[in-house]
């Protein structure tokens, strides 16, 4: 589902990525570890099409969407995208969230309100639909925001650093859920983490980033396996 092939990004004459090359399958999960600085979010945001690599090339579903001449802008990308401070709209209510998010793609109404109430219920906030921001938990947008990412039929999230402001129980729920809707409803899932447990808790790959680099990656069976330390020395110097 997602392919990326020598990624390189550029902020002035700094390297931000060195040359990433990454796979995930389809309904597969990775998870991209690493200290703040380590290129993570310039991985995520390149795959969105949200930055523009100066080399490499990357694929979605097979097709090439950056690199070799080619561009397709990120509302073309079919990826639905959590960024870290969730980017919710104070004044519209959950359900107005996700009918904007799902705009003119399934014009039959009762199509569209099946899409609407299947996917409040996949993030259990059946009953909230019609509060805004404002008067829900932390956890509750988080889901909404995953709900809207995904309002559009796409099957590729990408997540960036979600659970970063989240208590521990409310990170071990909200982690839950997203492999749940990884292994029943066949999501592909890119992560953003700094921590371990996040990483593990994804249930798919993990590739550790140093100084815009993958510097240790292991599929979903290897990372099945691995214990935190074993993690954590991939750090090198920035283990934390």
């Amino acid at each position: 589902m997602i392919e990326t092939e020598g990624l390189v990004v550029t902020h002035g004459k700094h390297a931000v990525l060195g040359g990433v090359s990454l796979r995930v399958p389809e309904g597969g999960a990775c998870a991209l570890l690493g200290s703040s600085g380590a290129g993570k979010t310039t991985v995520l945001r390149a795959v969105a099409g949200l930055v523009r690599p100066v080399a490499g090339t990357v694929r979605l579903n097979g097709r090439l969407v950056s690199g070799n001449g080619q561009w397709v802008p990120p509302e073309s990308r079919n990826a639905g995208m959590v960024f870290q401070s969730l980017a919710l709209w104070p004044h519209m209510t959950a359900r107005q969230h996700l009918v904007f998010a799902l705009g003119r793609k399934v014009k039959d109404r009762a199509a569209r309100e099946e899409r609407i109430q299947g996917l409040f219920t996949a993030v259990r906030l059946t009953g909230l639909e019609n509060r805004r921001p404002a008067a829900l938990s932390g956890g509750e947008r988080q889901r909404l925001a995953i709900a809207r990412a995904l309002a559009s039929g796409s099957r590729l999230l990408l997540l960036d650093e979600p659970f970063s402001s989240l208590d521990e129980p409310l990170r071990i729920g909200l982690s839950g859920l997203v492999r749940g809707l990884r292994e029943s409803g066949g999501v592909t899932i890119l992560h953003v983490t700094h921590t371990v447990e996040d990483a593990l808790a994804t249930g798919g790959g993990i590739a550790v980033m140093r100084q815009g680099r993958i510097v240790a990656e292991w599929d979903a069976e290897a990372a099945r396996v691995l214990t935190k330390q074993e993690i954590l020395s991939a750090f090198g110097r920035d283990a934390r």
